[in-house]
């Protein structure tokens, strides 16, 4: 997050290679067990995440630009 701060100006950091460097880290250094348990939890967090992320969006939408981009379409 330091990184993105000072180079945000100049390159997009994403947290998402913090999270994929986090994770090759823990598979690398524990036991397969442990990563595999870990794996499967957040597997099934990710699964209301994801519901609750595409609420969202869907809420989000102007459906009076919908019905414009549907007809063109």
């Amino acid at each position: 997050m330091s990184i993105e701060e000072k180079l945000k100006n100049y390159i997009a950091v994403s947290e998402l290679f913090a999270v994929t460097a986090m994770d090759c880290v823990i598979r690398l250094k524990s036991n397969k067990k442990v990563s595999d348990r870990l794996s499967e939890k957040f597997g099934k967090l990710w699964i209301a995440a994801e519901i609750l992320l595409f609420v969202l969006v869907v809420a989000s939408v102007d459906i009076r630009y919908t019905f414009d981009a549907v007809i063109s379409a």
